[in-house]
């Protein structure tokens, strides 16, 4: 459900919305693995892996991130 939900609702490619779906299950099966659970997990930063090939390419000194995102590389 949340993968479809991200693929129409935002326009994800499909490999961008695994790779979303991906880290947000990782987050909350870390956090129900704690023994001290806390507060519930919220999203602080934006951010999320990438599968190499598949989720991004690096070219000419740029990541292009799959959907036409394109970012300079400094450093």
């Amino acid at each position: 459900m949340l993968y479809s939900e991200l693929k129409n609702l935002f326009n994800l490619p499909s490999r961008a919305a695994l790779d979303c779906y991906r880290e947000a299950l990782s987050i909350a099966e870390s956090w129900l693995r704690s023994p001290r659970k806390g507060k519930i997990p919220r999203v602080k930063a934006l951010g999320m892996l990438l599968t190499r090939n598949q989720g991004y390419r690096i070219r000419d000194g740029f990541v292009e991130i799959v959907g036409g995102c394109r970012l300079k590389i400094v450093g």
